[in-house]
């Protein structure tokens, strides 16, 4: 049994995508259950079977259902009703954008090979260090399990960030991750279960936010959030975080720089080095 549960997922992917997203949302195991009984319950209601919000802001006329069958009453309605149910279960929000272009400039390959050749990787590691703040400060001793969507990208190297904390107990331990449980860290199909949706939501959101952002420059006040991110953002923790191209820029140069004076890799240093800019909306 396991006191908190951590579920995953991706945005931006693709490989037309500027950016890749890592996102998650962390509850108890009883909340989840809760939410999953709620979340069928709107499923059932509002006639969905599993909510996938790239699909869900397809434009109408796109033909894809029941998403382009509802108009703009329904699908706030529904919207709303299922970010509820986030608000109410959830402990805390994180997500994390890396710009794909910049990562692959200036991070070494040789520390690609650890951190993560797949940007999605990077990003979830980035999160796990807000994962391990969370940890210590309101789950100490507690056992997570983490639960990451079956198509995600990278999820070779997802296990391998795993079996590397498996073989550091001290590491594992500031995570709530127990190697010995094999259930401790699984990949599962979102339309089974229904916690990989509400993480689809928050990835897709901040994917969203991220896009524009750039487009504006990435400048220190952030514009306006869409009202869908906007109700996710306003009432629970929220952790959302970027890199900009000169912080992939520095750790780049400076992990070099650590490797040919001390003559081993820096990448113990590297989540120093990364510093992401994390968003606030207050």
């Amino acid at each position: 049994m396991f006191d908190f549960e951590i579920y995953w997922d991706d945005s931006g992917t693709h490989t037309q995508s500027p950016i890749a997203v890592a996102a998650c949302y962390v509850a108890t195991k009883q909340q989840w259950d809760l939410a999953v009984k709620e979340w069928d319950a709107t499923a059932v209601a509002e006639g969905f079977d599993t909510f996938h919000m790239a699909d869900f802001m397809l434009h109408p006329k796109c033909g894809l259902k029941p998403f382009c069958d509802w108009d703009e009453v329904k699908r706030d309605r529904v919207y709303y009703r299922l970010a509820s149910i986030i608000n109410t279960r959830v402990r805390m929000g994180c997500s994390m954008a890396v710009p794909k272009d910049h990562y692959d400039a200036y991070i070494p390959q040789q520390v690609k090979a650890d951190l993560g050749r797949e940007h999605f990787t990077f990003a979830v590691r980035s999160v796990l260090d807000w994962v391990k703040q969370w940890h210590k400060r309101y789950a100490e001793g507690k056992k997570v399990q983490y639960v990451f969507d079956f198509m995600s990208r990278g999820k070779g190297e997802i296990m391998q960030v795993f079996d590397f904390l498996g073989e550091r107990p001290e590491m594992a331990q500031e995570l709530g991750y127990v190697p010995s449980d094999p259930d401790g860290v699984s990949l599962q199909k979102k339309e089974l279960f229904k916690p990989l949706q509400a993480a689809d939501i928050l990835a897709w959101n901040t994917y969203n936010f991220m896009q524009e952002e750039i487009s504006r420059g990435l400048p220190d006040k952030p514009a306006p959030l869409h009202p869908y991110f906007d109700v996710l953002w306003r009432n629970r923790p929220m952790q959302v975080g970027f890199y900009r191209e000169g912080d992939l820029r520095d750790a780049g140069s400076g992990l070099l720089d650590h490797e040919e004076r001390e003559g081993q890799p820096g990448y113990l240093l590297s989540r120093q080095q990364l510093r992401a800019r994390a968003r606030a909306t207050k």
